[in-house]
């Protein structure tokens, strides 16, 4: 595998490859990048919404909720040779794309997204390493799997390396 990987909404992918690249955009959405740097295995969640316990219909992607996304990522990273312990994580979106969404507004979902992924690594005891979130614009994310470093690029403004 060589180049880059999209990962769309409410995907996830993980990969060992040196060369390999994981990208994504994200607005309200927030992109999970977890890394092991001794194995060097890195994984990429597109999270949709923070909480999959009012999901009726079961199961959904494997990213498209946080509690789900973690839990997904961190066994497909596992898979090939990552261990838990040795996670840190980067995480960027949860913008606020909708001009009338308020910090106590149930409807801002970005603001949501983010916090919950926050408890759920801090209760998994995965420090987060760097992060860009909130705001009111959509990002790029790229993660590069050699380096472990993830540069988060906005529109009109200077790329940012977490």
């Amino acid at each position: 595998m060589d180049g880059e990987i999209s990962v769309g909404m409410g995907e996830l992918e993980v990969t060992d490859d040196k060369e390999a690249v994981l990208a994504t955009f994200v607005g309200s959405c927030v992109a999970l990048c977890l890394y092991d740097p001794q194995a060097k295995v890195g994984g990429m969640a597109h999270i949709m919404l923070p909480d999959s316990s009012k999901d009726a219909s079961g199961r959904g992607n494997a990213a498209k909720y946080a509690d789900e996304a973690l839990e997904n990522t961190i066994g497909a990273m596992a898979e090939k040779g990552a261990q838990a312990g040795r996670l840190v994580a980067k995480i960027a979106g949860g913008a606020k794309i909708f001009a009338h969404e308020g910090s106590e507004d149930m409807f801002a979902i970005g603001t949501r997204n983010a916090e919950s992924l926050r408890k759920l690594l801090q209760k998994r005891g995965i420090r987060i390493a760097g992060e860009d979130v909130g705001q009111t614009y959509g990002r790029w994310v790229r993660f590069n799997i050699s380096s472990g470093q993830v540069k988060v690029g906005k529109r009109g403004r200077e790329e940012k390396v977490l």
